[in-house]
C-alpha cells in the first residue's frame, strides 16, 4: 500500500483553492490572487529539500529549482 495521499481540488476559476491549499498546509507555498494564477496541474510533496520541478506535457523535466522562495518564485521573468 502505497503511503502518498492525493487530493484533488476542483472549482471555478476563483473560487479559492489555491487559498484552500495554502490554509491546509499552514504556510503561503502557491501564489493565490483574484486572477487564474494556477491553471496547470500542479503537484505538492513533502522533502528535505525546497525545490521547484518544472516538467513539459510528456513529463521531461526541464527545470529544477533549489532553495528558491516564493517571492523569488514571482519575480522571475
Amino acid at each position: 500500500m502505497s503511503s502518498q495521499l492525493k487530493i484533488a481540488f476542483f472549482a471555478t476559476m476563483s473560487a479559492g483553492k489555491t487559498t484552500c491549499i495554502n490554509a491546509l498546509l499552514g504556510t503561503e507555498l502557491l501564489h493565490s490572487a483574484n486572477e487564474a494564477t494556477t491553471a496547470t496541474i500542479t503537484t505538492i510533496r513533502y522533502g528535505n529539500v525546497d525545490e521547484i520541478s518544472v516538467y513539459d506535457k510528456s513529463n521531461n523535466l526541464v527545470n529544477r529549482l533549489f532553495n528558491i522562495s516564493l517571492q523569488q518564485v514571482l519575480t522571475m521573468p
